[in-house]
């Protein structure tokens, strides 16, 4: 897809709008991400929305990139708001998983094995 863009748009190295668009990366919240390649994308003129859907799935992180992918995603706004939501998700699931229970807790007391005899004497 790129190799068209290149022939159609011409050389995405020079300092364009093209080639902003073409390489800014999602490097924060998804929110921030969607904000400037839209601010970007109207910026630039005569580029179809198909190609704008596939210059937006390329600039985002591999993580929600593929998830956004399995949704075979249309429209722009779609791959928009499946974005958000996956980053939603992800950033909820990585709260789980590095949740150390040891840090946010008082350790387990040391299991002591008490003999019948001192079961005794604590019963008494």
């Amino acid at each position: 897809m790129t190799e068209e863009l290149i022939t159609h748009y011409g050389d995405i190295n020079n300092n364009t709008l093209f080639s902003e668009l073409v390489n800014i990366l999602q490097r924060g919240p998804i929110t921030e991400h969607i904000h400037q390649f839209q601010k970007l994308s109207l910026r630039v003129k005569n580029v179809s929305q198909d190609n704008l859907l596939d210059l937006f799935m390329g600039t985002l992180k591999e993580s929600i990139h593929h998830e956004v992918c399995l949704f075979e995603v249309k429209y722009l706004e779609h791959a928009f708001k499946l974005a958000r939501k996956v980053e939603c998700k992800n950033m909820g699931t990585r709260k789980l998983v590095t949740n150390n229970y040891r840090e946010n807790h008082a350790p387990f007391p040391k299991l002591i094995r008490l003999t019948p005899q001192q079961m005794d004497k604590r019963k008494a």
